[in-house]
């Protein structure tokens, strides 16, 4: 089986929560009005990272936000370098992910991003957007700028969980391989279960049981996932073992319905024991 790039990433960016999760680092967001009335000002203690385009194309006048991370700090009178090493740290492995990427996934999102930085973070926004809380405007007292994401490296990290990318056809645009149970791997580098070779199939009324949706719910979820649904009068339609960690996944990351996150996260531990 082909190497699967997003199960190290899992780990790289684990690791650097590890290594920099105490150092209050952060990501935030700038209008492109705000960034061109004052560009020195910001730019003066932070850099950006690319632009996230909420539009249909990525031309000019295109509505987005640009992300940025902060560089130093201003303290004690005086401006004291603080975040230059977790920055360029975040920005290596969002390049490193957004390039790697697959179709299924960039199809999801309705817009074009610039560079392999700006999809993965068009696709952590896609992901874990912002609150409109997260993105009311400065006022320049308790509320100086837009943190988009308090925690990046933790955050890319759970997105890179639950959306199933490290999975081992997590990172292919090819027909899902059987893998074993969703089991992120772990720092001694064990890796994912493989399949004994009987492929273990589900039924949209399994899918229903697990996560008590119905058939429309269900299927958005699974197309936001990137896998196959069912076609209007199709029948015996079945999901693949690899294929419904993704969904359950994805209902995981977007739901704010305790309960249905709950059944998601039962079903994920005893998948192998649902019936066939």
């Amino acid at each position: 089986m082909a190497h699967n790039p997003f199960e190290e990433l899992l780990r790289e960016f684990q690791a650097a929560y590890a290594r920099f999760g105490n150092e209050l680092f952060f990501l935030f967001a700038v209008t492109p009005e705000e960034r061109d009335a004052d560009p020195g000002r910001i730019n003066e203690w932070a850099e950006c990272l690319g632009f996230v385009p909420l539009g249909d194309d990525a031309g000019a006048g295109t509505p987005g936000y640009y992300i940025f991370g902060p560089l130093r700090r201003f303290r004690l009178g005086r401006w004291a370098e603080r975040w230059e090493e977790p920055f360029k740290a975040f920005a290596e492995l969002a390049a490193q992910a957004g390039a790697v990427l697959p179709v299924r996934v960039r199809d999801t999102i309705k817009y074009a991003p610039a560079d392999p930085t700006a999809w993965w973070l068009a696709f952590m926004w896609s992901r874990k957007p912002p609150s409109a809380n997260d993105l009311r405007p400065p006022d320049g007292k308790l509320h100086n700028t837009r943190v988009v994401w308090a925690e990046p490296f933790l955050e890319a990290a759970d997105i890179i969980e639950r959306s199933g990318l490290w999975t081992p056809s997590g990172s292919t645009d090819s027909p899902a391989t059987p893998a074993g149970p969703a089991t992120p791997p772990g720092p001694s580098g064990a890796e994912t279960p493989k399949s004994n070779g009987s492929e273990r199939t589900y039924s949209v009324a399994d899918l229903r049981e697990m996560t008590g949706l119905k058939n429309d719910a269900l299927n958005r979820y699974a197309q936001a996932a990137g896998v196959e649904t069912p076609g209007r009068g199709k029948r015996n339609f079945r999901y693949s073992l690899a294929d419904v960690p993704r969904i359950l996944n994805e209902i995981i990351s977007r739901s704010n319905e305790v309960g249905l996150v709950k059944r998601c996260k039962t079903a994920l531990k005893h998948l192998p024991e649902i019936r066939k």
